[in-house]
């Protein structure tokens, strides 16, 4: 896990890196070349789900070399990605509560696979 924190680092600097600036986002439609505005504010919200939803993820293969399955220390982790799984599924419930499934149309590819890699680490019956 020595990594573990200069790897949680780099992802959310990458992440804060990201064009600020960008308003609208092309359609995917090659005859279609018209802008559509872009929700900025929900954009970032997802984004950043995102970086809550996979920084632990991101860990996974350094714990897996230094414990064994089983050990108290994998069992510690993975409650913690369970406890940050719940905690993301709630916002995004949230989300799309409010809003629907959110086209990457209006928030882009990024946060728009957000929905989907939030409600995949979810319960069967949520993802039903």
């Amino acid at each position: 896990m020595k990594y573990s924190v200069p790897v949680l680092i780099l992802f959310l600097f990458t992440l804060s890196c990201q064009k600020q600036d960008q308003s609208t986002v092309s359609t995917n439609a090659e005859s279609d070349k018209t802008e559509v505005p872009l929700d900025t504010l929900l954009k970032n919200q997802l984004e950043y789900i995102r970086a809550e939803d996979q920084v632990l993820r991101m860990m996974l293969p350094d714990l897996n070399k230094r414990y064994s399955r089983g050990t108290e220390e994998q069992k510690v982790f993975r409650e913690l990605i369970a406890k940050q799984d719940s905690l993301c599924e709630i916002k995004v419930r949230k989300i799309l509560d409010d809003h629907g499934w959110v086209s990457s149309e209006r928030i882009g590819y990024m946060a728009n696979q957000t929905l989907w890699l939030v409600i995949q680490h979810a319960p069967l019956e949520t993802q039903i």
